[in-house]
């Protein structure tokens, strides 16, 4: 799973979209601040989101991410 979306009928990635990837990064991983400064300065904001994805699955167990919305 790289994204699950909340509202199913909406799959665009929105602003909303990265500033709740980057809180379950937070949350669950330890970031720095030039990290999410790179992350809200990128023009790629469907890339960073999978990036963020990755990171945070790979900092939790499996039934964690399942449980996980971004």
């Amino acid at each position: 799973m790289k994204q699950q979306f909340k509202d199913k009928m909406v799959v665009a990635v929105t602003p909303n979209r990265l500033m709740s990837a980057i809180d379950k990064a937070v949350k669950y991983c330890s970031v720095s601040d030039q990290q999410i400064k790179i992350w809200l300065e990128s023009d790629q904001t469907s890339k960073v989101i999978d990036e963020i994805c990755d990171l945070v699955k790979a900092s939790v167990d499996e039934k964690l991410w399942e449980k996980i919305e971004i």
